[in-house]
């Protein structure tokens, strides 16, 4: 998809080509985590080209190196922007992606209890047919609400969060 004749050396090619075919490259040593640099590149390269989808998949590269430093407010931003060109491009999965970790994002991130339910039962609402966004939602709704210490309630969001993941 990415060629030399277009301008771009091999080592921008081969960058591309591995974070837009959802390769993560993301390395964990000891305390450290690497990989959100070359996925940064990618994004403005991929945005230089016009590529959508490749900043889809570059951004959510970077919200994965932020959560797995647990940044999650810096994942959040990158996923919202991961999640901006998806809908641009057209990619239903990569929009899945990014609604399913913003929904995680409300759970574990700096979001007050009662603005990550809303978030979270909007994307429930709007889920459709992403079963595994309804179940991402449902799942940290429960969470909050248990934070709330409405723990039956709790319960019972995470059965059928559980439940659905169980069935897809």
């Amino acid at each position: 998809r990415y060629r030399q004749d277009d301008g771009l050396t091999r080592q921008t090619v081969l960058l591309l080509e591995f974070v837009a075919h959802g390769a993560r490259q993301i390395a964990v040593d000891a305390d450290e985590v690497h990989g959100d640099e070359n996925a940064a590149l990618a994004a403005r390269i991929f945005e230089q080209i016009g590529d959508q989808r490749g900043q889809a998949k570059a951004w959510g590269t970077i919200g994965e190196a932020h959560w797995m430093k647990c940044h999650f407010a810096n994942a959040e931003v990158a996923y919202e922007v991961s999640l901006r060109h998806a809908r641009e491009a057209g990619d239903e999965r990569q929009e899945s992606w990014g609604l399913y970790m913003l929904a995680a994002a409300a759970a574990w991130g700096p979001v007050p209890v009662a603005q990550g339910i809303s978030r979270c039962e909007e994307l429930i609402a709007h889920a459709g047919a992403r079963r595994i966004v309804e179940a991402r939602g449902l799942l940290a709704v429960a969470a909050l609400t248990g934070v709330e210490g409405h723990f039956d309630d709790a319960r019972q969001m995470a059965a059928r969060g559980r439940a659905i993941l169980e069935d897809v």
